[in-house]
């Protein structure tokens, strides 16, 4: 099971990497931003939380530090 999950992980942390290289940074960030807030409605209420969201979100993605 825990081998499944390591896959699993590494192959969306590709795919992301893929889209990001793929698409236009504006439009990535669109996707990234609209992921976000689906995820977490009253993020748009406070912006300090949704920029450090944001920021750890995008580690997460791209394997980087936040």
């Amino acid at each position: 099971m825990i081998a499944a999950l390591a896959v699993t992980t590494r192959l969306d942390r590709e795919a992301n990497v893929g889209l990001q290289r793929a698409l236009p940074r504006r439009c990535w960030a669109g996707l990234v931003v609209d992921e976000v807030v689906a995820d977490h409605p009253k993020i748009l209420h406070d912006g300090k939380v949704a920029l450090r969201k944001a920021k750890v979100w995008r580690g997460i993605t791209t394997g980087r530090s936040a």
